[in-house]
């Protein structure tokens, strides 16, 4: 069957992003083409757009005009800022988000996936290592925004560790994705701190991936889903296999309990076991939605 088109607005997932789209995509079902964030090029049936802080906007209430049949993967907008009346009209087939929020959360037409992580990450993360023979207790690399630096303090009883501070996003001096990836193999835990507007972030996704476990909050201040952000973005799990608390000092002390239990290693395969249900879980939803799209083409 033909590929479907993607049309990428903005930076075309570089350098953050398209791997790890097309590897929740089925394989061979999309043609990518990548378009500045306010080009509006002509309207095509049956097509999936990648929309991302405002890029794609433009071309999605082109493609509602026109009235034809299209899906959307909105990236980055954490806080849902961008208006989406297309989610309602006839002619929008799914969108698929990347944060959770309760505006959308259980709308028939979309589903929420993991950030994932910057391109190249996936080659270097390696979840074989045992947590028992890991050389860190915890290691982060980034800047130190929202609660970073109370997350830093609270775990610094967890030795030994390894942290490496940067300015800001995409810092110049920032971790290579193999370096990165070399850091978070060797560690047993790693915290998620919020992101810049939300309490979710690549940390989470980059430590399921190298077989570490997340340390991460149940919901920051600005946004409060119950029983915690996390079970809205793994829905339909009454248990998470990580660390999830309610303050740092908190999380510290369940990380703590987890080193003197002698159980990491367990509680380590739980989370690679359950990070690969979700990745197969993510898989078989954008199957769905692109089977959508073509069920729309081959019936028109």
């Amino acid at each position: 069957m033909s590929r479907i088109p993607l049309l990428w607005f903005g930076d075309g997932g570089y350098p953050w992003g398209r791997n790890w789209i097309l590897e929740l995509l089925p394989p061979d079902s999309v043609d990518i083409t990548v378009f500045e964030p306010n080009e509006t090029p002509d309207a095509i049936e049956n097509c999936i757009v990648c929309a991302n802080a405002g890029a794609g906007n433009a071309y999605i209430q082109k493609l509602s005009a026109h009235g034809g049949k299209f899906g959307v993967i909105l990236l980055s907008d954490e806080c849902l800022l961008e208006d989406t009346p297309y989610i309602d009209e006839p002619g929008c087939v799914f969108v698929a988000r990347n944060y959770a929020h309760p505006k959308i959360l259980n709308h028939p037409k979309a589903f929420i996936f993991g950030l994932g992580w910057q391109n190249m990450y996936e080659t270097y993360a390696d979840s074989s290592k045992k947590a028992s023979k890991r050389k860190f207790k915890w290691g982060f690399a980034g800047s130190l925004k929202t609660d970073r630096a109370i997350a830093l303090e609270k775990l610094d009883c967890l030795e030994p560790y390894e942290i490496y501070v940067f300015e800001k996003f995409n810092d110049p001096m920032y971790l290579t994705p193999k370096r990165y990836a070399d850091l978070l193999n060797d560690c047993v835990f790693v915290p998620a701190p919020c992101g810049g507007a939300s309490n979710d972030s690549f940390r989470i996704y980059e430590a399921l991936e190298a077989g570490a476990i997340p340390i991460v909050l149940k919901n920051d201040r600005s946004l409060r889903i119950d029983p915690s952000y996390w079970h809205a973005v793994f829905r339909g799990e009454s248990e998470l296999p990580f660390v999830v608390a309610d303050t740092w000092e908190e999380a510290a002390l369940k990380a703590q309990v987890v080193l003197e239990s002698g159980m990491v290693d367990l509680v380590q395969e739980s989370c690679i076991s359950f990070w690969q249900h979700w990745k197969n879980n993510w898989k078989r939803m954008f199957a769905v939605a692109i089977d959508r799209i073509k069920n729309h083409s081959s019936v028109e």
